[in-house]
């Protein structure tokens, strides 16, 4: 036998046959897949509601911001100077309420403090820009009600079975001539009827 022909002759015999990889497949023992913790609760209707009272508070600022900017050019900035300080302000609070909101989502662990940030702050801007047209003093006060009320539950962790392990092959099987049942490949005579099986 050549080298060649000896070389093709080994290569064949490491070679793996489908039943052969099938029953090693059967064999492999399957790790349960671990159990994956749950989403936490967020409050994020106190979030949404934060996040556009601050947009009220942060428009009432600019649209001061426009007013106290037209006075002081007026009054060459001698009344304007007040309205623009509680535009800085409410252009301040605006950023706040909307930072403390999407906190108070992002970290729902600590909601009692960002909803309290965003109740105060609320508050205060009723005295700059009368609250944001008031619509955003009563949507960061929801906001910030929603936020301290806010109960976390107990995640509850997720278990996902294990798959299946696929059934090995079944062993392959002979008919006997005589009989015509089923007998093992390795079998010379047939258990069933006694008669000789072929080679």
């Amino acid at each position: 036998m050549t080298d060649a022909a000896s070389r093709k002759s080994i290569d064949r015999s490491r070679r793996m046959n489908v039943p052969t990889f099938l029953a090693r497949m059967g064999q492999v023992a399957y790790v349960p897949t671990p159990m994956v913790p749950a989403e936490p609760d967020r409050p994020t209707a106190g979030m949404v509601l934060s996040i556009i009272g601050g947009v009220f508070v942060l428009i009432a600022g600019l649209f001061e911001l426009a007013i106290g900017s037209f006075v002081a050019g007026i009054t060459l900035g001698f009344a304007g100077g007040g309205i623009l300080l509680l535009a800085g302000l409410s252009l301040l609070f605006g950023i706040l309420m909307i930072i403390f909101g999407v906190m108070m989502y992002h970290t729902p662990q600590n909601h009692s403090v960002y909803g309290a940030l965003v109740l105060v702050i609320s508050i205060v801007s009723l005295f700059t820009s009368l609250g944001g047209f008031f619509i955003g003093f009563l949507l960061g006060l929801i906001g910030g009600i929603l936020g301290l009320a806010f109960k976390q539950r107990t995640p509850q962790a997720m278990f996902f079975p294990p798959a299946p392990a696929p059934t090995p092959p079944a062993a392959p099987q002979r008919v006997c001539l005589k009989c015509g049942r089923m007998v093992d490949p390795g079998l010379k005579y047939c258990p069933h009827c006694g008669g000789a099986l072929p080679a």
